[in-house]
């Protein structure tokens, strides 16, 4: 039996992932309603069980985070039934029929990527007009799997969540995967940074809506460019993403605001936009090699 998904839509922010309704267990987490553009995340736990033929029009990344598991895999005419590492992925990319089965309870990420958000990333990094993303079965890939823990962290976080660093997360995933598992295997662009008045537009913006939830999207927009093409060249401008720029000048702001000594630390986290002041306090030691409190009573 095939089952076709209906995979929600990323892009426009539509809710809920059709491909659960083949598993036994609803998700531990769920990105179903935080909108993140291009990309949706589920963290689950499943009991022993074997899928049904499917077929997604989006690409999706399974990532194990249990410790070996002997995981059964069908694409098509071919069968494969081989031991999972913790951190191996799976890719199946989007219209490829395929069923997964395991024999004991089974901890994984799925995550599914808009393959139109990929073509307009494969066309700005490497100027090609579509690409094919190559299949892969128990795959070790260090990097993807700390990619989704990133994005759990941020999952775990709720409306909370930092978008600027999620945007970011996604954009860098994409670009691995289109380097390592696409047919296309060519060098991205070297991009030589933005023209000083659109790199000033960004920056003003930035500084103007330090404090907010800020979104990769909205300052690309401000430019007049796509989130992927702006990080590209904002980065080569500045040495920076614009998520580590907005972390720079949030340490900056707070330290200054420490300085004066006139609000409490959790005051400062919160005027300076971090979610909590656990988190603040995270940062700003990594920073600065200082916490807050020792900051503010020795700033020198």
């Amino acid at each position: 039996m095939l089952l076709k998904i209906k995979q929600p839509s990323l892009i426009s922010g539509n809710q809920g992932s059709d491909l659960s309704q083949l598993l036994l267990r609803k998700p531990l987490l769920s990105s179903q309603k935080l909108n993140w553009a291009g990309a949706f995340l589920e963290y689950h736990r499943q009991s022993t069980w074997e899928t049904p033929y499917f077929s997604s029009t989006y690409h999706s990344i399974i990532v194990n985070n249990s410790h070996q598991i002997q995981i059964g895999h069908c694409s098509g005419n071919h069968k494969l039934d081989k031991q999972f590492n913790k951190g191996d992925i799976t890719i199946f990319p989007a219209n490829t029929r395929n069923k997964h089965s395991w024999n004991r309870e089974w901890e994984f990420f799925l995550l599914c990527l808009d393959p139109k958000l990929m073509t307009q990333i494969a066309y700005e990094s490497i100027g090609v007009e579509s690409i094919e993303i190559l299949p892969c079965f128990a795959t070790p890939d260090p990097l993807i799997y700390q990619f989704c823990l990133g994005l759990i962290s941020e999952l775990k976080l709720g409306e909370s969540c930092c978008s600027l660093y999620v945007e970011h997360l996604i954009a860098v995933l994409s670009i691995h995967l289109i380097r390592k598992y696409s047919v296309k295997n060519q060098s991205l662009r070297d991009p030589n940074g933005l023209p000083k008045s659109k790199l000033q537009q960004a920056i003003s913006y930035i500084n103007e809506h330090l404090t907010e939830n800020l979104s990769l999207k909205d300052i690309a927009n401000v430019v007049g460019m796509s989130p992927f093409y702006f990080t590209s060249l904002f980065k080569q401008s500045t040495g920076m993403t614009a998520y580590q720029y907005v972390i720079y000048r949030r340490i900056e702001l707070a330290k200054q605001l420490l300085r004066q000594q006139e609000l409490s630390i959790a005051e400062v986290s919160e005027q300076v936009g971090f979610v909590s002041q656990s988190y603040f306090a995270n940062v700003f030691r990594k920073h600065t090699n200082k916490t807050p409190k020792m900051y503010q009573k020795y700033p020198k």
